[in-house]
């Protein structure tokens, strides 16, 4: 890493979002009809967290990614070795530690409607976000479930819907309990891998707001 040609503010987290006024309006709308699920779900206190605005400390981020080993997931400090666990992130966002895993095999409940993933964040929103006053269907809170776990919970870079969370989205619609923590944290770590491994470049993505949490 060379740091006279280096600038933390030309270098942006590109995963890092702040909700909007309709993403507040959405939340509310389908925590208005799904509370209950939420609860048992153990999502409630992290889809409530996308709903605040956090600050990025691009300086700070940087800098303890400056200790950060590949090799161990941990930061290697003069006093030993300390790392993100899985209990920081259940206790950070309420998230579950148990549940039904989540991997590349995982095999969603059938249903009878599609979703045009290939849209922007924004679009996306205005496409499937319901009117007030109707009824929330399977294929709103669907939606609803992949657009908060591509652009708040693991913070894709590319500014847009993914497909790789579909499944997870289907199954978290359908009030299944989904091990979303150790999976988070998972997450995490590849995100720091490949952060250090561009030297401190920016251009990844992640849930570096739980790594500045």
């Amino acid at each position: 890493l060379k740091w006279t040609n280096w600038n933390v503010s030309k270098n942006p987290l590109r995963g890092w979002r702040s909700p909007d006024s309709d993403w507040r309006s959405w939340a509310r709308r389908i925590e208005g009809h799904d509370a209950e699920v939420w609860k048992h779900q153990g999502i409630a206190e992290a889809i409530r967290l996308s709903t605040k605005i956090y600050d990025v400390e691009k300086g700070l981020i940087a800098a303890a990614a400056c200790f950060w080993s590949q090799s161990s997931n941990s930061l290697l400090l003069n006093f030993g070795m300390i790392s993100p666990t899985i209990l920081d992130v259940a206790h950070l966002t309420g998230l579950p530690i148990l549940g039904n895993p989540i991997h590349a095999l995982l095999e969603p409940p059938k249903v009878t409607f599609t979703l045009n993933t290939d849209m922007c964040y924004t679009d996306f929103a205005k496409k499937y976000q319901g009117k007030r006053g109707s009824p929330v269907d399977d294929k709103e809170r669907t939606a609803f479930y992949l657009l908060w776990l591509c652009e708040f919970l693991f913070c894709v870079p590319g500014y847009k819907i993914t497909k790789e969370y579909l499944p997870l989205a289907l199954c978290m619609q359908d009030g299944q309990l989904m091990a979303l923590a150790p999976y988070l944290l998972a997450t995490l770590y590849k995100a720091l891998f490949s952060y250090v491994d561009k030297k401190i470049s920016g251009n990844c993505g992640g849930p570096f707001w739980h790594f500045q949490a």
